[in-house]
């Protein structure tokens, strides 16, 4: 990796004299844009020592106007493989919450990772359920039709970088899979009772609906499905959460025209659709009748 700008730190003083550091910067060119690393050498004032960090940016493009980018003080730098490239992953700070951002290394390109199901997911959303963030649950309706919130009040900062990782980094069925894991741990496995849900609950978490896997979320007998549903999600504040209830309403019929004639259905389905926002989640739910 080629270096596009570097020069001289002149404002670092030690004991009174100025000493200087050294900073090179290094692009990514990500889908059109210039994402850059910065690896900054220096002595800190305080002991004499040279020292070395790196910071992130954006919007390194900037550097062409003659302007700054904006500048982030990385944390962490990991990479690991996959079966279809190397994956670089840089946490660094933003003013309330760190965030990562994703890059991928595949036939000499390198491209926003966005994570899928089956890779990264699974690790990530372990870590996240294992965290306590979230107010008691307040409910509305009945089991026919109603609604849930939870507020986030403990670990908000690690809440937030979770949560930025995710609406930026995740791809569109791995949003879908996070979004059921996330209603599945915090809402349905408390409430089974109240939605007639029997047996252990089975999640597709490859988002894709394939072989057996005959609903987002089900239990199933042998031959008979007891409980079905269907979910959709959004991370965005803009998006009308009730127009994502009627999408999983939709699609749940379809899943039930393709399958009917393989299993034994319930009498009914449920339709969910889930919000993870900044500082709280919201899921909607109808009880839908299977003919």
């Amino acid at each position: 990796m080629e270096s596009i700008a570097s020069k001289y730190e002149e404002g670092i003083e030690v004991e009174g004299k100025r000493v200087g550091g050294y900073e090179v910067v290094f692009p990514l060119e990500i889908e059109g844009r210039t994402w850059g690393l910065a690896l900054l050498f220096s002595v800190d004032p305080e002991n004499g020592e040279l020292t070395s960090k790196f910071n992130f940016a954006y919007d390194v493009e900037k550097l062409k106007l003659g302007e700054n980018p904006t500048w982030r003080h990385v944390k962490e730098i990991q990479a690991s493989d996959t079966e279809d490239g190397r994956i670089l992953q840089i946490t660094f700070e933003l003013t309330d919450y760190d965030q990562t951002a994703r890059v991928k290394w595949a036939s000499g390109e390198l491209t926003h990772y966005k994570v899928l199901p089956g890779e990264l997911l699974e690790s990530i959303m372990k870590e996240f359920l294992s965290r306590d963030y979230f107010s008691e649950p307040q409910l509305e309706g009945d089991a026919t039709k109603g609604s849930m919130t939870m507020r986030v009040v403990k670990n908000i900062r690690e809440y937030l970088t979770w949560y930025n990782d995710a609406a930026h980094g995740f791809g569109d069925h791995a949003k879908g899979v996070a979004g059921n894991i996330v209603g599945d741990a915090f809402f349905l496995r408390k409430f089974k009772d109240r939605f007639g849900i029997q047996g252990e609950l089975i999640i597709d978490k490859e988002g894709q609906n394939l072989d057996v896997l005959y609903f987002d979320e089900f239990s199933i007998d042998g031959k008979k499905i007891l409980w079905c549903s269907e979910w959709k999600s959004t991370y965005s504040e803009e998006t009308d959460l009730s127009s994502r209830l009627a999408e999983a309403k939709t699609e749940l019929m379809k899943r039930v025209d393709l399958v009917k004639d393989k299993v034994e259905l319930p009498d009914y389905g449920y339709a969910f659709a889930i919000r993870i926002a900044e500082s709280y989640v919201k899921i909607l739910w109808e009880r839908v009748k299977i003919p």
